[in-house]
């Protein structure tokens, strides 16, 4: 009699066991269910990890947000900095900054504040307004330097320069800098004269505007003085942007460094004094 009510009691348990999992399963709550909200997290950071390497910038941004904030998953920050630079490195201007972030801050990665400036510099170079902002307010608490002095322009320039037509021509510039200020003197192929500039370095980018000719064949009135809007790229040994003038006329202009040493003319070294 004992033995046949054991039996039914366990029949009827297991009974009772079934039609719970059945009724759970039906519901929807047994989807990815690992037994904690942490298991739900587990199966998202798979997949996520699961994506193909290849994805564009935005997509790899994205991982570093979520990884990040652990929006949707478990929060891993070192995971997030290396998404973060995958995105850097092509190019993504606000991944540039959150990395620069990371490495200020030493969220997922150990503190360096040499290489934050680095990725703010390169995220600045491309416009993204935080990373100017926030170079804007390292030269303003006296930092001004140290900033510059990691590109200095000092040396000779040389590269192409788009006439108003469309069509390149060979172009040299010798530059000399003190702190952020700029001097240079540069001529572009058929000038019968070299232009001096003045300007400011500001973050990754400077103006520099013509004052003046010095060694011109031809009366100074009649050339138009020029202002040449630059980017400071591949750590400082490029510049990249466009020139103008008064006139309306502009171009792009594209340089690169080819050595730290000046001119030995004397008239260009004159006009390279500050």
């Amino acid at each position: 009699m004992q033995t046949s009510v054991h039996i039914t009691k366990t029949f009827f348990f297991a009974g009772l066991m079934v039609l719970c999992f059945t009724l759970f399963q039906m519901t929807g709550f047994g989807d990815n269910y690992s037994g904690s909200s942490f298991g739900n997290d587990i199966k998202i950071n798979k997949d996520l990890e699961k994506a193909p390497e290849k994805e564009n910038a935005d997509e790899q941004y994205n991982k570093g947000e979520c990884y990040y904030s652990g929006d949707g998953i478990i929060e891993d920050k070192g995971r997030a900095v290396e998404w973060f630079r995958k995105a850097a490195e092509q190019g993504h201007a606000r991944a540039q900054f959150r990395l620069g972030l990371c490495y200020d801050l030493g969220k997922g990665v150990k503190e360096n504040k040499e290489r934050a400036v680095e990725w703010f510099r390169k995220s600045a170079a491309q416009g993204y307004d935080p990373a100017i902002r926030y170079l804007e307010d390292v030269f303003s608490e006296g930092e001004n330097a140290a900033i510059t002095s990691v590109h200095s322009l000092t040396g000779t320039w040389t590269g192409t320069w788009q006439k108003t037509n469309g069509t390149s021509v060979t172009c040299t510039f010798y530059m000399s800098q003190k702190e952020n200020l700029i001097r240079c003197v540069g001529q572009v192929q058929g000038w019968t004269c070299w232009e001096v500039f003045e300007g400011k370095q500001k973050v990754e980018r400077f103006v520099l505007n013509g004052t003046h000719v010095v060694a011109n064949t031809r009366p100074a009135s009649v050339y138009k003085l020029d202002i040449l809007e630059l980017a400071i790229l591949d750590t400082g040994n490029r510049l990249e942007g466009k020139w103008s003038d008064d006139s309306g006329s502009s171009g792009r202009i594209v340089l690169y460094r080819r050595a730290l040493a000046l001119s030995d003319d004397v008239v260009i070294r004159q006009a390279l004094l500050f």
